[in-house]
């Protein structure tokens, strides 16, 4: 990601989301949604074609809000881990922390124990 997006340029989608390291759909639907301005040009004088530029200012400005689905509310990262238990038991063990399974909503029940 390249933190060096001048105010007083103008980027096209494409080169927007190669400075943002972003893809070019995801510029595209914060245009489309409205969460990006954009304006429309003539990609050469005297063109009847137009492209959307992006002002550097909006794209800063959109940058710094753009909160990715990425990441918890509590600013942890997302990840799922595919291994073995046994690698997963080495993993854990590598961590100062301790690491529990989600159980995703679901409470744990205890045993009944069985009436004599």
């Amino acid at each position: 990601m390249n933190e060096q997006i001048n105010p007083e340029s103008k980027y096209t989608i494409k080169t927007a989301a190669l400075e943002l390291g972003l893809s070019q759909m995801y510029v595209r639907r914060a245009i489309q949604t409205g969460d990006l301005a954009a304006e429309l040009e003539p990609i050469a004088p005297e063109s009847k074609t137009n492209h959307r530029v992006i002002m550097g200012e909006a794209l800063i400005n959109w940058r710094d809000g753009i909160k990715t689905r990425s990441h918890r509310e509590d600013g942890r990262v997302r990840f799922i881990l595919y291994a073995t238990p046994h690698e997963v038991e080495d993993i854990r063990a590598s961590f100062e922390v301790e690491i529990v399974k989600p159980t995703y909503g679901k409470k744990e029940v205890e045993p009944v124990a069985e009436e004599s």
